[in-house]
């Protein structure tokens, strides 16, 4: 799916005025979503759900070892690059 047309999914379908209930319907789409994707959408999202995790405890500052950062550059290759999920 092209970002014009999530984006319009998200902020037409799914938007309410409040942000909890917005984030509770888009949260249930991304779950239904992924549960017809079978086990090749549970891997895509535990995949990206690792990724993100590290880049916030990089932002946070905690420590990112050269061993972790090599683990991490290794797995973005042998995925084929830092594809959008």
């Amino acid at each position: 799916m092209k970002d014009d047309r999530s984006k319009s999914l998200v902020q037409q379908q799914l938007g309410y005025p409040l942000a909890p209930f917005a984030m509770l319907r888009l949260a249930r789409a991304l779950r239904q979503a992924v549960e017809r994707c079978g086990e090749a959408g549970d891997a895509a999202l535990e995949a990206r759900c690792k990724d993100q995790d590290k880049l916030d405890s990089i932002k946070r500052g905690e420590a990112f070892t050269h061993e972790e950062a090599g683990r991490a550059m290794q797995e973005i290759v042998r995925r084929g690059g830092s594809k959008p999920v």
